[in-house]
Order: structure tokens, then C-alpha cells, then sequence
């Protein structure tokens, strides 16, 4: 599947926290496969929408990403082309740490510009003052180990291995992640290269889709 930065991906989850460990064995052992990078990042995700769903209802969602020196504020929405073909697309807006989604008129502004340009010609609502109802129902915490691969054809694919915990009002979760994505122009030799690769650990691995 390809991702919002129209990169060919592929996501799994794990059964368990030390297939970490097996994955990361079996590409250290590939022979065509080098590992030139890796790095560690951690970074908590804020979910928001108001008590009458409004955005879940019109199928878009709004993020805050608090990394180590700022937020990212987004909103993922769906929209239609000229064959009416839908296309998933997010828009971004970085905000300083220390205010909150609700209380920042420029993210605010932001937020209804973006409602206004995406639905404008179905929805007759105050958008700012429905942005303003933005509660958050979700927050995820990721720790992320990251690490970057190449073969001899100079194919290069990031793996993620995500460790995450999910807190909603009532529960609390856990998961462990990994996805692989192709950094290369998707064409036909390259997915072919870049789904044997995913075949291959696979095999080895037990992933769930």
C-alpha cells in the first residue's frame, strides 16, 4: 500500500515484544542487505474529536504529535478527484510546545480554513467554533527504533519497530509494530525486490496484517 508521502509500505503487527530481536537477526543475516542507520525516537500522538463525532462523521481526523521541540498539528481528510476516485490526503501545521490545540488562535484558524476548503459545499457550521469543541479521545505513546537498509542494487527500505500504548478513557492498551517501507520509486523491479524482501522475513516471522 502506499502511504501519504506516496512511498510503497508495508505495516504488521507482532505477537510479540522480542521478534524485535528475530526480525532484526534475520535482515542482520540477508546477504544482499546492509544496515547503514539507525537512531531512536520517542513521540506521543493526541486524537481529538467533538462528543457528536463531527470529524469521525465526515471522515477526517485531527492529530497533535508532540515530539521533543514542537507539535505537529494534522488533519487527515478524504477527498475526490475529477473521476470522483477517493484520495486520502492530511495537511500540516507546526505549533510551539507549550499551548494547547484549543487555546491557539493560529491552529485554530488553521483547522477551519482546512474544514471550509474540504467541505464548504456539504456542511453549513461555524467551523471555528466547532474546532474550539476539539476534545482529545485517544493518546498513543511510541517508542521508535528505526533502521535503514540497502542492497547491492542500492534498494533502500526503512524498517520501524514500534513499541505502543494506547490510552483512551476507559482502557489502555499495548502493541508492538513494524513497518517497512520502500524509499525507492516504486516501479516494477523495485516491488518486486521490496515484496520478496517482506515474503522473505515473513516466512520466518509470524506477522498479523
Amino acid at each position: 500500500m502506499r502511504n501519504l508521502q506516496n512511498l510503497e509500505e508495508e505495516k504488521f503487527y507482532l505477537t510479540e515484544e522480542d521478534e524485535f530481536d528475530r526480525v532484526y537477526d534475520i535482515i542482520s543475516l540477508m546477504p544482499n542487505f546492509v544496515m547503514y542507520g539507525k537512531y531512536e525516537t520517542d513521540y506521543e500522538d493526541y486524537f481529538y474529536d467533538t462528543k457528536d463525532k463531527f470529524l469521525q462523521q465526515n471522515r477526517a481526523s485531527v492529530r497533535v504529535r508532540k515530539l521533543k521541540d514542537k507539535q505537529v498539528l494534522s488533519i487527515k481528510y478524504i477527498s475526490y478527484n475529477a473521476l470522483q476516485e477517493e484520495k486520502e490526503r492530511e495537511a500540516y501545521f507546526d505549533m510551539p510546545l507549550n499551548v494547547k490545540l484549543t487555546e491557539y488562535r493560529p491552529a485554530m484558524l488553521f483547522l477551519s480554513n482546512k474544514i471550509n476548503d474540504i467541505y464548504s459545499k456539504t456542511l453549513e457550521v461555524d467551523s471555528v467554533r466547532k474546532m474550539r469543541e476539539l476534545e482529545v479521545y485517544l493518546v498513543i505513546y511510541t517508542t521508535r527504533t528505526i533502521h535503514e537498509l540497502k542492497n547491492n542494487m542500492d534498494l533502500k527500505i526503512t524498517v520501524n519497530f514500534d513499541n505502543v500504548i494506547y490510552h483512551t478513557k476507559f482502557n489502555k492498551g499495548e502493541d508492538n509494530i513494524i513497518k517497512f517501507i520502500l524509499n525507492n520509486y516504486p516501479d516494477s523491479v523495485n516491488l518486486d525486490t521490496f515484496k520478496r524482501f517482506i515474503k522473505n522475513i515473513s516466512s520466518k516471522v509470524f506477522f498479523i496484517n
